[in-house]
């Protein structure tokens, strides 16, 4: 479309970086709840189909359904050397690779629990306040009794 219109598509010389500062994992939990909450509610197919990228969970799932089949513990095994090798590749981290490749199976099993868990309703926390998030991506907050 852009070419359609006579103009040229470029690319950022900027790199973009996520900082997680949360100081609990309780506010971890809340910030990625919120995001993905408000994901499901604005692109529910996109959302409900994400399931796809937790290579490492469904592997074991598969893995497990399969009985346990060598083919599906050898697909199983190529899933986690993949998980690894990207996640060194492209992480930094302040953890030296020995804790981090302990904190991985722990990571992707939270990032699939929050997943499923952002199914559960559409409330979200933002601080000390709650909010419902609305079909079209806005909040409303959720009023509480003074009772």
């Amino acid at each position: 479309m852009t070419r359609a219109l006579g103009l040229r598509t470029v690319l950022s010389d900027v790199v973009v970086e996520t900082c997680v500062d949360e100081r609990s994992l309780s506010e971890l939990v809340h910030h990625e709840l919120r995001w993905l909450r408000t994901i499901r509610i604005v692109r529910p197919v996109g959302y409900s189909l994400s399931f796809v990228t937790f290579g490492v969970p469904v592997a074991a799932v598969g893995s497990l359904l399969a009985g346990f089949a060598l083919p599906a513990i050898t697909l199983l095994a190529v899933t986690a050397l993949g998980r690894v090798a990207l996640h060194l590749r492209v992480r930094g981290s302040n953890f030296p690779p020995s804790q981090q490749l302990l904190l991985l199976p722990i990571r992707d099993l939270l990032s699939l629990a929050l997943w499923a868990w952002g199914f559960a309703t559409r409330r979200v926390q933002w601080r000390d306040d709650s909010f419902d998030v609305a079909r079209d991506g806005s909040v409303d907050p959720v009023v509480r009794d003074a009772a």
